[in-house]
């Protein structure tokens, strides 16, 4: 008992931490503990990330990459000098972190953000496929036509967990399934 309140103490403190990296640690180790009380802190922290402008596109980044020359040939692939290194290099871990944790923990609280998130769709594929994992472990069935409208996504990863979503929320495949596919190691 005393060890629990440690360490919930412990997280609730990490995921108030200024370096997003701890943060993305304590969300991660407060979905799998289930620390409930935690949901309030991550709600607040998925408001703050989805009030963040969008990230830049991704070619600037990508200046250590063999491909880079054979990608976008005629398109300037130097370092992006106007965007912060460190927002480059935490684009989205946050904020994946934060959607696999509240959908872990199971408050309907986060249901309404993360389902007006998967609506706009503009995430980057890091969050985008947490968030039909997340409204599925919710047992949001009210999600279903948001994730009907995303079933053919763009995006393949997200498209994959949408779709592995609607069977659950569906009943075509039970819970343990489901958890099977999302981690199938």
């Amino acid at each position: 008992e005393r060890l629990g309140s440690q360490v919930e103490y412990v997280l609730l403190k990490c995921l108030g931490s200024n370096d997003w990296r701890i943060q993305v640690a304590a969300a991660d180790v407060a979905g799998r503990l289930g620390v409930t009380s935690a949901v309030p802190v991550l709600l607040r922290l998925f408001a703050q990330e989805e009030a963040r402008p969008p990230h830049p596109a991704l070619k600037h980044g990508w200046v250590r990459s063999k491909m880079r020359e054979s990608l976008f040939a005629g398109e300037d692939h130097s370092p992006d000098r106007e965007t912060d290194q460190v927002e480059g290099v935490k684009r989205y871990r946050l904020k994946r972190a934060v959607i696999t944790a509240l959908g872990l923990l199971g408050d309907v609280r986060a249901i309404p953000p993360l389902e007006k998130a998967m609506a706009r769709g503009t995430d980057f594929f890091p969050a985008l496929s947490q968030l039909p994992i997340a409204l599925a472990r919710l047992n949001s069935t009210g999600s279903i036509p948001v994730l009907e409208r995303n079933r053919d996504n763009a995006e393949g990863n997200a498209r994959l967990q949408v779709r592995l979503a609607l069977e659950y929320l569906k009943g075509e495949i039970n819970r343990a399934a489901f958890e099977a596919r999302v981690n199938p190691c």
